[in-house]
């Protein structure tokens, strides 16, 4: 399962990606397994950002690509999750 500030996106399977919009500031992913992996991030105004997550003996490794690799996994991927219908996705403070 993946979090966000201690709110449940989803849950993570491999091969898929989440988009999720956030105001700016700090944030935090998490999420469960053998170990307590998480990532702070500092999310500033008109920027994307790609985070990647692996699960390596039951650890979760959360990394930040540079925007060209984000990019071209995303784009090489079959499966964009999506938590929200198109324009109903709000805004997680």
């Amino acid at each position: 399962m993946l979090y966000l500030d201690h709110r449940l996106i989803g849950a993570t399977l491999p091969g898929s990606f989440f988009r999720i919009d956030v105001r700016p500031g700090k944030h935090l992913l998490h999420g469960v397994a053998h170990d307590a992996g998480r990532l702070e991030i500092e999310v500033r105004p008109d920027e994307i950002y790609f985070v990647s997550l692996s699960v390596i003996g039951g650890h979760s490794l959360f990394a930040l690509p540079d925007k060209a690799r984000g990019r071209d996994e995303l784009l090489a991927c079959c499966d964009l999750l999506e938590n929200w219908a198109p324009g109903q996705r709000p805004l997680l403070r």
